[in-house]
């Protein structure tokens, strides 16, 4: 449904007027009624594809899901300073 010329909606009389906001508040219980079927067939969807609960997968899953996943590991420890050679001592040619 295309949106009516502005101008034809001022010439629009009551019964027009209250026909055209009638077909709108159709149109709008017709909308949520497809996107609550919708939300209802995307969770069935994601349900349907989502690991065992309690593996492996499900903890890495979710582990990606609350951002936990994309963080690189640190390695343990702190890093080690330059040791300096003591006076005299000379490398290996």
């Amino acid at each position: 449904m295309s949106p009516p010329d502005p101008a034809l909606l001022e010439t629009l009389s009551l019964a027009e007027f209250r026909d055209l906001v009638g077909t709108l508040v159709a149109k709008v219980a017709e909308l949520t009624a497809d996107n609550a079927a919708l939300k209802a067939e995307n969770q069935a969807l994601r349900d349907e594809g989502s690991p065992a609960e309690g593996s492996a997968a499900a903890a890495t899953v979710a582990a990606f899901r609350d951002g936990a996943g994309n963080r690189r590991r640190r390695r343990g420890g702190q890093r080690r300073q330059a040791v300096a050679a003591p006076a005299g001592c000379q490398a290996r040619p």
